[in-house]
Protein backbone atom coordinates (compact mmCIF):
# COMPACT_ATOMS: atom_id res chain seq x y z
CA UNK A 1 0.00 0.00 0.00
CA UNK A 2 1.08 3.30 -0.70
CA UNK A 3 0.03 6.26 1.11
CA UNK A 4 1.39 10.00 0.08
CA UNK A 5 -1.21 11.76 2.64
CA UNK A 6 0.61 13.30 5.66
CA UNK A 7 -1.67 11.70 8.80
CA UNK A 8 -2.87 13.63 11.55
CA UNK A 9 -3.29 11.40 14.58
CA UNK A 10 -5.41 12.34 17.64
CA UNK A 11 -5.34 12.01 20.88
CA UNK A 12 -8.66 9.98 20.69
CA UNK A 13 -7.50 7.71 18.37
CA UNK A 14 -7.54 3.99 18.89
CA UNK A 15 -3.32 2.64 18.08
CA UNK A 16 -3.52 -1.16 17.59
CA UNK A 17 0.37 -1.81 18.46
CA UNK A 18 2.59 -5.26 18.05
CA UNK A 19 2.99 -7.32 21.24
CA UNK A 20 6.76 -8.08 19.96
CA UNK A 21 9.46 -6.06 17.77
CA UNK A 22 10.02 -7.50 14.38
CA UNK A 23 9.34 -7.33 10.92
CA UNK A 24 5.90 -6.38 10.10
CA UNK A 25 3.51 -7.33 7.06
CA UNK A 26 0.20 -5.98 5.77
CA UNK A 27 -0.28 -8.98 4.02
CA UNK A 28 0.61 -12.95 4.69
CA UNK A 29 2.38 -12.87 1.25
CA UNK A 30 3.54 -10.56 -1.90
CA UNK A 31 0.73 -11.62 -4.10
CA UNK A 32 -2.05 -11.58 -1.07
CA UNK A 33 -4.18 -8.43 -0.60
CA UNK A 34 -3.73 -6.74 3.03
CA UNK A 35 -5.67 -7.87 6.04
CA UNK A 36 -7.07 -4.00 6.29
CA UNK A 37 -7.02 -1.15 4.10
CA UNK A 38 -8.42 2.67 4.99
CA UNK A 39 -11.73 2.35 5.56
CA UNK A 40 -12.27 -1.16 6.64
CA UNK A 41 -14.29 -1.88 10.01
CA UNK A 42 -12.69 -4.24 12.18
CA UNK A 43 -13.91 -6.45 14.60
CA UNK A 44 -12.33 -7.60 18.00
CA UNK A 45 -9.70 -10.41 17.71
CA UNK A 46 -9.46 -9.67 13.71
CA UNK A 47 -5.97 -10.19 11.84
CA UNK A 48 -4.33 -6.56 10.56
CA UNK A 49 -0.80 -7.69 10.05
CA UNK A 50 1.85 -10.42 10.65
CA UNK A 51 5.01 -9.91 12.62
CA UNK A 52 8.03 -11.95 11.42
CA UNK A 53 10.10 -12.67 14.25
CA UNK A 54 13.04 -14.91 13.65
CA UNK A 55 11.40 -16.66 10.54
CA UNK A 56 8.18 -17.55 12.89
CA UNK A 57 5.37 -15.34 11.53
CA UNK A 58 2.42 -13.85 14.80
CA UNK A 59 -0.59 -12.42 13.88
CA UNK A 60 -1.19 -8.93 14.97
CA UNK A 61 -4.70 -8.70 16.04
CA UNK A 62 -7.16 -5.54 16.91
CA UNK A 63 -7.58 -6.10 20.75
CA UNK A 64 -10.71 -3.62 21.34
CA UNK A 65 -13.66 -4.22 22.87
CA UNK A 66 -16.13 -2.52 20.20
CA UNK A 67 -15.69 -2.79 16.46
CA UNK A 68 -13.57 0.20 14.88
CA UNK A 69 -12.74 1.41 11.80
CA UNK A 70 -9.28 2.13 10.28
CA UNK A 71 -8.42 5.66 9.47
CA UNK A 72 -4.66 5.25 8.70
CA UNK A 73 -2.20 2.91 8.15
CA UNK A 74 0.92 4.63 9.41
CA UNK A 75 3.33 1.18 9.09
CA UNK A 76 4.55 0.00 5.82
CA UNK A 77 5.73 -3.71 4.94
Amino acid sequence: IKETKKVTIEKEDLYIKSPMDGMFYLSSSPESPPFVVIGDEIAPGQTVGLIEVMKCFYPVKYEGEFKAKISAITIKN
